[in-house]
């Protein structure tokens, strides 16, 4: 049956929200370790080849970095071990599938945190060992009893039938140490607290209250002097949950000026405003449902851009009832061309609220943006601490004295699993980002002795840190040859951490905003170049201007000029003024065969001079603007010339 107009549109829709979903569900790529070790054998089951059959060499592609280990590994499960072998699904069902893995990767740490948790005589942990070991260790000492209540013996019985592979384990209450690897594994242990995932902030405080996911110069798709611009970026930054958009909005080609998206007085390229617009009301949506910002940098006449802007305006009208305090917002220096960032934590720490980063370059800053917002259901507003709302409370940064939310924070790097598709050696980097006083801020394990990038252990002293504000980033990492080679990486407020062992899965009215540029820190030299940089870029903007003041001109001349001929044309009948008064009269004798003029005639004719005059006149025009914006180009060019040679002395 063939769907038709409407039909066709609402299933498309339908479609197109419910892929949205998906893809946007934090909870699918924030998954424990068993989920997407579970996903892997779904995946395997259904590539299977023309006989139904599962191929070894898929397994192979699955547990790439030790060939030999997934050999062992299928014949310690009694299944063939051949590239060119397949296995029946019907032999490879979960419970075998959870065997060849614990071959694969056996967790000899996990085992040592099982032994000094059970009676020492008997293999198996009760649901007594289990609850104590889930209350001692796993559980947050910080929760209150009453609201959050300890875990009791009858209560893990449903965490044992989840995960204990033996059945007999199961109806004694007895926990194994594979049913401990699997539960370890389980989203019960997971890194990152689902539930803050989700929103789950009040989101009716004034907007001032909130950090606002923020990009800066939205349009561009690489550096911030030579680069591309593209409405894209719009649609692509707010899916990615940002809630503050930048548009620099200047005037365009003659002679519809339609106004243009650019970076001014560089060589990006531009687009056109509405095109920006259009993007973002297709997008504003789609991730999230609280307020658009567009920012503003407008270099367009206020009402040619008021009159272009009419009917996208509903899309920020519901920011105005939060509008009751102050706000700021963060950009990058003007010297970063090649789009980097800045570390955003600084500015988080002193309450600004959007701090604007570029986010087509996915460096640390831009890690660090994307793990925070990650949390409150991606909808780019993240409530501020209460120290940072409450107008009672006191809070400097840079001060030695402590404040009331410090907490010393223990990370022990306990072992990896799957961190390479190569076999090689591995290390771990544990990276926090807070307060300028915080003592210790970056650790390292140790080098694995030997190449192993399937189940990595390193016994080593646990990591201290004085947890105040900021940001986690772990990178577990490969080094081959020496040099190092980023594994995977996570980041994440550490607010939303658990306790004890959890494993880490790869992969009043607002009287104006404060807009400030990122401060910079430099020596007398760097200082001095700086200077010199910023004095050839208020040269070049000069002469840009002069260009531009030179165009406007010569255009106003031209059209001062056709005006005249226009005139002439409408007034005289096409035919020039004769001022001399020495011309004599005619006289006009009875039998002379003088005649006048047919109106007709004359109408036609000041028509034909007034059509070809407009003709004249436009191409005029035409040939005036390619020659104007020819004179930009090529200036623009000897500018980015003069820059090179100058940032390479920076």
């Amino acid at each position: 049956m063939q769907i038709k107009g409407m039909a066709r549109k609402e299933l498309l829709r339908s479609w197109a929200e419910d892929i949205m979903a998906i893809v946007r569900n934090p909870l699918t790529y924030n998954a424990s370790r068993y989920t997407f070790l579970e996903k892997i054998l779904v995946k395997l089951k259904m590539q299977l080849n023309a006989e139904g059959k599962i191929p070894v060499r898929n397994i192979f592609q699955m547990f790439p970095a030790d060939r030999k280990r997934v050999e062992a590994a299928l014949s310690a499960c009694h299944l063939p071990k051949g590239k060119n072998d397949a296995i029946n699904p019907e032999d490879f069902p979960e419970t075998v599938y959870k065997t060849f893995l614990m071959n694969l990767c056996p967790r000899p740490e996990i085992d040592e945190i099982f032994t000094s948790h059970h009676l020492k005589a008997k293999p198996y942990m009760t649901k007594e060992h289990l609850a104590k070991f889930i209350n001692k260790k796993q559980r947050d000492s910080r929760l209150n009893d009453i609201l959050f209540p300890p875990a009791k013996p009858e209560q893990v019985q449903s965490l044992i039938e989840k995960y204990e592979p033996s059945g007999i384990n199961i109806q004694r209450g007895q926990l194994s140490p594979e049913g401990m690897v699997w539960f370890l594994c389980g989203p019960e242990n997971n890194v990152i607290a689902l539930d803050k995932l989700v929103l789950y902030q009040d989101m009716t405080q004034p907007l001032s209250h909130y950090f606002i996911n923020s990009s800066h110069n939205t349009y561009l798709t690489a550096g911030q002097f030579s680069g591309i611009s593209s409405p894209e970026m719009y649609r692509q930054t707010l899916l990615a949950g940002c809630r503050c958009v930048e548009l620099d909005c200047w005037k365009g080609r003659p002679p519809d000026e339609e106004p243009i998206i650019t970076h001014g007085f560089t060589m990006t390229t531009e687009i056109l405003f509405k095109d920006a617009i259009e993007a973002i009301a297709e997008s504003a949506f789609k991730t999230s449902l609280y307020p658009v910002i567009l920012s503003f940098e407008n270099h367009v006449d206020s009402k040619e851009l008021v009159r272009r802007s009419q009917g996208y305006v509903r899309y920020c009208s519901q920011l105005h009832r939060y509008n009751k305090r102050q706000m700021s917002r963060i950009y990058p220096k003007g010297t970063r061309m090649d789009s980097s960032n800045y570390m955003p934590q600084m500015f988080w720490n002193v309450g600004c609220q959007m701090v604007a980063l570029n986010f087509q370059t996915m460096d640390v800053p831009m890690q660090q943006n994307m793990a925070l917002f990650e949390f409150n259901g991606q909808c780019g507003y993240l409530l501020k601490h209460e120290f940072m709302r409450r107008p009672d409370k006191q809070f400097d940064p840079f001060s030695v004295d402590r404040i009331d939310v410090v907490v010393a924070s223990t990370l022990s790097i306990l072992s990896g699993q799957f961190l390479s598709d190569r076999s090689v050696k591995t290390y771990v980097e544990v990276e926090l980002f807070g307060l300028p006083r915080d003592t210790k801020r970056k650790y390292r394990t140790k080098l694995t002795s030997t190449a192993n990038s399937i189940n990595p252990v390193w016994k080593e002293e646990a990591f201290v840190f004085e947890k105040r504000l900021g940001t986690q980033r772990n990178v577990p990492s490969a080094e081959t040859n020496g040099m190092p080679d980023s594994a995977g990486k996570f980041s994440a407020p550490l607010s939303n951490g658990p306790a004890g062992a959890a494993a880490f899965a790869k992969d009043e009215n607002v009287i104006e905003v404060t807009q400030i540029a990122e401060p910079q820190t430099a020596s007398l030299a760097e200082l001095q170049q700086i200077k010199v940089f910023l004095r050839l870029l208020k040269k070049q903007e000069k002469e840009l201007r002069e260009l531009e003041r030179k165009g406007s001109k010569r255009r106003e001349e031209l059209l001062q000029k056709y005006s005249v001929l226009f005139s002439e044309s409408v007034c005289y009948g096409g035919k020039k003024r004769n001022t001399r008064k020495t011309q004599k009269k005619r006289s006009l004798k009875t039998g002379d065969g003088g005649t006048c003029a047919n109106p007709v005639d004359v109408a036609e004719s000041i028509d034909s001079r007034v059509l070809e005059l407009r003709e004249r006149l436009e191409m005029d025009l035409i040939q005036l603007g390619e020659e104007h914006h020819d004179g930009i180009r090529r200036k623009k060019e000897q500018h980015a010339t003069e820059v090179r040679k100058c940032q390479q002395k920076l």
